[in-house]
């Protein structure tokens, strides 16, 4: 089964919250919520199954804006959760 994750979520009409670490750790409790909120909201939309599983195996594919050094863990420590 494969699936692509969102890395971005909307909190307001016209505001987005990026899913990483440094935000989730900056942010107001206000922004996490409703962040929180909606990500389930487009993962529930997913159409996953209710299936259980024993064991999970994710592969992650991060595509960098530019060639800087990027912390793939970042935004994955978040996402698994």
């Amino acid at each position: 089964m494969k699936f692509t994750l969102p890395l971005r979520v909307m909190v307001s009409k016209r505001k987005h919250f990026i899913l990483n670490l440094n935000n989730y750790r900056n942010a107001h409790h206000r922004v996490l919520s409703a962040a929180k909120r909606n990500y389930a909201a487009l993962i529930f939309d997913l159409g996953l199954p209710k299936v259980q599983y024993d064991c999970i195996r994710a592969h992650y594919k991060i595509y960098p804006a530019s060639n800087r050094i990027y912390d793939g863990n970042n935004p994955v420590c978040i996402i698994d959760n």
